[in-house]
């Protein structure tokens, strides 16, 4: 896949609880880790990225939505889960997100805003904490 994208990775390596519990229950937890995280964590990471993203304000005949508008499902997708994290990234079509997330500052355009690392580091606490409740879950039913 080539292009222009921006992404970013929820690591949840450094939670303490988690890793507790991913060392208790073994392999199995595993599993159970990476099926959250690749089904449900964009519904954790996506609207705390897209409270953050900026809103140009155009409203002229024929411009399409902008990203806030159109809906965290439709501007990002999962672009690769493990059990230490999920790498959440723009749709194609919505691309242009690099330029403000990543992308240098231009006259008219603010760069460098980080607000896909900003919203996944904002999410990655509650995502941690689901992940221990489906654990613990899973584990007491036997």
């Amino acid at each position: 896949m080539g292009g222009w994208y921006s992404s970013a990775k929820v690591d949840l390596s450094g939670m303490e609880r988690l890793q507790e519990k991913l060392d208790n229950y073994g392999s199995e937890a595993q599993v159970v880790v990476a099926k959250y995280l690749a089904t449900e964590a964009l519904d954790q990471v996506g609207p705390a990225i897209s409270r953050l993203l900026p809103v140009s304000g155009r409203t002229f005949a024929g411009h399409q939505l902008g990203a806030r508008a159109a809906g965290y499902r439709a501007v990002f997708m999962t672009a690769g889960a493990s059990v230490d994290g999920v790498t959440i990234r723009s749709a194609p079509e919505w691309g242009y997100l690099y330029f403000p997330d990543d992308g240098k500052n231009t006259k008219r355009h603010r760069g460098n805003q980080k607000f896909m690392v900003r919203g996944a580091q904002t999410a990655a606490p509650d995502i941690a904490n689901e992940i221990c409740t489906r654990l613990v879950q899973k584990f007491e039913e036997g």
